[in-house]
């Protein structure tokens, strides 16, 4: 039981680190359309190089916005994320994942 309730505290204590990291990059308060259509024209798409995942995605794991992989044991979450990250390293951003009890990956410009 104990373990359980510290896996769920570590889940908690990683929720909370992404989403303050997330409230420092986008600002909060009022944003006219036109601000917001320039925001979105400087949005990359990061291709995963699957053409069944790009269909799921929507073409690709945009820049400045969480996306969640997740699924079983051993079904390709980290090499998914390794993959991205050559991928964006390649094209000249600065990228970095960490492995918990999920895989996040951070990308920036």
């Amino acid at each position: 039981m104990l373990c359980l309730l510290m896996f769920h505290l570590l889940q908690i204590g990683c929720l909370v680190f992404i989403a303050a990291r997330a409230s420092k990059l986008v600002p909060l308060g009022f944003t006219s359309a036109t601000q917001l259509h320039a925001q979105r024209l400087e949005i990359i798409q990061i291709t995963s190089e699957s053409r069944e995942l790009e269909k799921v995605l929507e073409g690709g794991i945009e820049t400045g916005s969480i996306t969640e992989i997740y699924g079983e044991f051993r079904s390709g979450k980290t090499q998914l994320c390794h993959t991205l990250c050559v991928t964006c390293q390649v094209r000249g951003f600065l990228c970095s994942s960490y492995h918990t009890f999920a895989s996040l990956l951070f990308i920036r410009k």
